[in-house]
């Protein structure tokens, strides 16, 4: 599980892109594109190497109006996607 005080950074070879409305996120050194939804790219906006996992959550409760029980659920199996990807820096 993702500890609350990581701080997500992307790698710097990584752009997000809205095309026709969709969120993708360009992965150039793999040469792969990632779509995400809403929820995802909201995620990936705050994924900046300045906000938290826990300050994340908050956000994601304020804009959604969800519990933060379910902001949690989605922040944390979201960025261990994102992790899982090798989408940020180590």
């Amino acid at each position: 599980m993702i500890d609350n005080a990581f701080i997500p950074q992307p790698r710097t070879d990584i752009v997000l892109q809205d095309v026709d409305g969709e969120s993708l996120i360009l992965d150039n050194n793999e040469n792969l594109i990632h779509q995400l939804n809403d929820t995802a790219t909201f995620i990936w906006q705050y994924c900046n190497g300045k906000n938290t996992v826990s300050d994340i959550v908050s956000l994601l409760v304020g804009h959604y109006n969800i519990s933060e029980e379910d902001a949690v659920c989605d922040v944390t199996e979201t960025i261990e996607n994102f992790k899982g990807l090798n989408l940020f820096n180590e």
